[in-house]
């Protein structure tokens, strides 16, 4: 990666995709994954381009041109749309990619998901946080793993999931209670817990 300033990442980034598919075994059988690393640094390019040069545009380019503060203050309006319709995009993106590159017994996986919807879940999510102190995050990880599971399937077969907020809300109020007594330890407890309980 060093030597090819950054470029050997997305052939790296496949052969230890394919090693970890290949570790996942269900019923004898294991998963084996198909993408390619031209893939991967064409998705980047294609992001780079759409949003990250025009992201620095908008970020950076009022302020070089001095223009005044009304262009400046356009400028960064239109940068942090660009990043809030980025983020989501990108999320999904990359598991439509995955699980698109993703087989078991020659079958694949889909995700058929829209940026869209995981949008409204995703800012109405921050918004509960920001009014609830980040009381709200169990319940943010149950509506974001219910949306993509829900839009994932194995060939024509639908996943479900059927988790709570409520089943977590305890165990998250008690890490975030012990969190400096434990110099954070019941975080990655609780990061633990959750984990599981979504699986």
């Amino acid at each position: 990666i060093i030597i090819t300033l950054g470029i050997y990442y997305f052939w790296a980034k496949v052969r230890v995709r394919n090693y970890l598919w290949s570790q996942v075994e269900f019923d004898r059988d294991r998963l084996a994954y198909h993408g390619t690393p031209r893939e991967s640094l064409i998705g980047w390019l294609k992001a780079f381009l759409v949003f990250v040069i025009p992201f620095l545009v908008f970020q950076n380019g009022p302020q070089m041109l001095g223009a005044g503060a009304g262009l400046i203050f356009l400028g960064g309006l239109l940068s942090l749309v660009l990043i809030s319709i980025f983020i989501p995009v990108a999320i999904v993106g990359m598991r439509r990619y995955r699980f698109s590159r993703t087989s078991l017994r020659g079958i694949r996986f889909s995700f058929r998901g829209g940026w869209k919807a995981f949008a409204r879940i995703f800012y109405s999510s921050m918004f509960f946080n920001l009014i609830t102190l980040g009381l709200y995050m169990p319940y943010y990880a149950i509506r974001k793993n219910r949306f993509f599971m829900e839009h994932t399937y194995y060939g024509n077969t639908r996943f479900g999931f059927d988790g709570n907020g409520s089943d977590l809300i305890g165990k998250y109020i008690i890490a975030l209670l012990l969190a400096f007594p434990t110099l954070f330890i019941s975080v990655v407890w609780y990061q633990c817990v959750k984990t599981k309980y979504l699986w």
